[in-house]
């Protein structure tokens, strides 16, 4: 059927067009014919009957696409000669190793992921085991850096520090920062200031020079890898300072750990610890062949490589409100793993949200961008990795690991808490290069009528924080008299640690009338955390009140 059109005559109103009936006669039939035609379509594209599916219009045959006879085949319709069948999931494919290689993918598609052989080309970018980590074996492996335990000994090949480190000492280099000595005895010298000394099990004897070549906060880090005596020259009138006395050496046992800083012209033992396993060492100790060391050797260089200790900074008083963790012989701190770099201006924290008369521990940590400091009431344990002190009340080692220990600090009155760093009160204390900070109390005239050993004030005390084992000095030095006119009625005076009456003490003299010089000194290994020292005396008569006018002086590490 083909459209007829409506004849609108030649001008308007000629009447030589058609009537109004037979104009609209046409326009119904050409929209039946219009209508058919939709159908047809419609029921050409919706239907895969081939006999409802082919339409012929103005003399045109129209097919629908289907697997059908009679429709157009398409995609894999098996009447298209060569197409491939989902359904045989690639099985039909004429040449899969012709396909293989067009698609670039060689011999590796049919390996299985558990049995793969890689014999040619570069991998970029891949890691190795890195979930789960297993020996990987060739005749020659070459890269340009590695993780792990892999060091060449016949080509040249960039290093790490850490590597370089660990292989310098394999083969019995030092460095500056971390030296490592081995297989015969040892004699510190100014090269070793400020350094980590690695000594190994076959050293036997480290000595220390004379004090009197160094200068005050001059400080060797000793970690010893087997039994290891530690002595004083020969000759030299200032001995280590320990808790129970001075004296001319002590033993360290493998794993055992400390600090030897010079303060008032003596070698001091700080910071003593036992087992503090390996730190920034490689993954393992490694032996290698005389040419192996020689390949080894040339590919360190014989330059020195610099690796700083874990902490050249100290945690100082800034001001009532403000703390700063300062550079301090270097700028460098050992945090998760890395060095990072502290600010010449120093890193600074707060008080605010503290309590007052609460211990805080403090921790520095990496953000990603810049070093941070915390405080947490929760102290410190031994990193097992790096053997460094770190954050102890995380949920496993590597939480831990993220936030070094730097100090400690007691907060004074105040809403928040206020920091205080006087001879009075030494309440902020650096874990790393500590220095001497003079003490002194309160002078007055302190009276007691006790014939007993008492405190004879509170107000008389000098507190301070410290870290265990560490030394602190302190003495009195007064005039005290009696109450009396007759002979006998005297006083005695002495230091006291914690007002603790079981350590050695001076006496004072007595006086039976006018005032006698009092004086009592001692050093003690105090406990970690929050001490003081104070002024403890008794009358000689019951009853009689005498007076001691003076006050406690001294010096701790902080």
């Amino acid at each position: 059927m083909t459209q007829t059109p409506v004849n609108v005559g030649a001008s308007p109103n000629d009447r030589t067009g058609d009537d109004f009936r037979d104009a609209f006669i046409k326009l119904n039939n050409n929209d039946a014919d219009l209508d058919g035609r939709v159908t047809l379509l419609s029921r050409l594209l919706s239907n895969t009957n081939p006999s409802y599916a082919t339409v012929t219009i103005s003399g045109y045959t129209i097919k629908g696409v289907g697997t059908a006879a009679g429709l157009v085949a398409a995609g894999n319709d098996p009447r298209i000669v060569g197409a491939l069948q989902a359904a045989n999931n690639l099985s039909d494919v004429a040449s899969p190793s012709t396909a293989r290689a067009s698609l670039g993918l060689g011999s590796l598609a049919l390996q299985n992921a558990s049995g793969a052989a890689i014999t040619g080309g570069t991998i970029d970018g891949a890691q190795i085991g890195s979930t789960t980590p297993a020996a990987v074996t060739g005749t020659t492996i070459t890269g340009t850096s590695f993780v792990g335990p892999i060091v060449r000994t016949d080509v040249a090949q960039n290093l790490t520090l850490t590597q370089k480190i660990q292989a310098k000492r394999n083969v019995g280099v030092g460095c500056i920062g971390r030296r490592y000595y081995i297989g015969q005895p040892v004699t510190l010298s100014q090269a070793d200031i400020g350094g980590l000394i690695y000594c190994e099990a076959n050293v036997g004897t480290l000595t220390v020079p004379l004090a009197a070549n160094f200068t005050d906060g001059d400080t060797f880090w000793i970690y010893a890898r087997g039994v290891l005596t530690v002595q004083a020259t020969a000759g030299d009138p200032y001995t280590f300072g320990f808790a129970d006395a001075n004296r001319a050496s002590f033993v360290m046992q493998p794993g055992d750990r400390c600090q030897i800083i010079l303060g008032q012209d003596a070698w001091d033992v700080l910071s003593y610890s036992t087992a503090h396993g390996q730190a920034l060492l490689a993954d393992r100790a490694q032996s290698f062949t005389a040419a192996q060391k020689a390949q080894l050797q040339a590919n360190l260089g014989s330059a020195a490589v610099t690796a700083p200790p874990e902490g050249q900074c100290r945690l100082i008083y800034t001001n009532s409100t403000t703390l700063t963790l300062i550079p301090w012989n270097g700028n460098q701190i050992w945090i998760n793993g890395a060095f990072q770099a502290i600010p010449s201006s120093g890193v600074t924290v707060s008080n605010s949200g503290l309590s007052a008369g609460t211990l805080y521990y403090m921790y520095a940590y990496w953000t990603g961008s810049a070093i941070s400091l915390i405080f947490n009431t929760s102290g410190y344990t031994t990193d097992p990795l790096y053997g460094i002190r770190v954050f102890g009340a995380g949920s496993s080692d590597a939480a831990n690991r993220l936030y070094t220990y730097v100090g400690m600090v007691y907060t004074d009155a105040g809403s928040p808490g206020v920091f205080a760093d006087a001879p009075g009160k030494r309440w902020v204390c650096s874990w790393f290069n500590p220095v001497r900070k003079a003490l002194l109390g309160v002078a007055g005239g302190y009276s007691t009528s006790s014939s007993s050993v008492v405190e004879l004030s509170t107000g008389a005390r000098a507190s301070f924080l410290t870290h265990a084992a560490q030394s602190v000095e302190a003495g009195i030095s007064g005039q005290g008299g009696g109450g009396s006119s007759s002979v006998g009625y005297g006083m005695f005076c002495r230091v006291s640690l914690n007002n603790d009456d079981a350590a050695p003490y001076g006496f004072g003299g007595q006086a039976a009338y006018g005032n006698c010089t009092i004086a009592s000194a001692y050093a003690w290994a105090a406990p970690e955390g929050l001490n003081f020292v104070t002024i403890r005396g008794q009358s000689q008569a019951s009853g009689t009140t005498t007076t001691f006018n003076g006050a406690v002086a001294g010096s701790v590490l902080g």
